[in-house]
C-alpha cells in the first residue's frame, strides 16, 4: 500500500493506493498518529485503494475516534467497489462523514 499526503485548504488529504491488510494497517495507523499534531481536518481518499481488510477497518475507526477527541473531522472520500462493499457490509457508512468524487 502506498501512503501520499498533502495539505489543501484546511485538510490533509491522505491517498491511498493498492491493498490495507494488516501489514499496511500498521503503516496507515503510523501516518495518522502524525496527523493529530497538525490544527487541519482529514480526508481519506480511497479512489486507488482496491482492497481493505478488517484490520484497515479498525485503523479508519480508530483515526476518526482520535480526531473526533480532538475536534477534527474526518471524511472518506471516493469509497468505491469492494471498498464501499465492505464499509458497507459492516454497516459503518452512517457512522462516517462520506464524500463522493473520483
Amino acid at each position: 500500500m502506498k501512503i501520499r499526503k498533502t495539505k489543501e485548504g484546511n485538510f490533509i488529504i491522505i491517498s491511498i493506493e493498492g491493498e490495507m491488510d494488516a501489514y499496511a494497517a500498521e503503516s496507515f495507523d503510523l501516518e495518522a498518529a502524525g496527523l493529530l499534531k497538525d490544527d487541519k481536518d482529514v480526508i481519506v481518499d480511497f479512489a486507488k485503494l482496491q482492497y481493505i481488510s478488517s484490520s484497515g477497518l479498525r485503523a479508519i475507526i480508530s483515526l476518526r475516534e482520535a480526531l473526533g477527541k480532538a475536534k477534527k473531522r474526518l471524511v472518506l472520500k471516493s469509497l468505491k467497489g469492494k471498498v464501499l462493499e465492505v464499509f458497507r457490509v459492516s454497516k459503518l457508512l452512517d457512522i462516517f462523514e462520506i464524500e463522493e468524487g473520483a
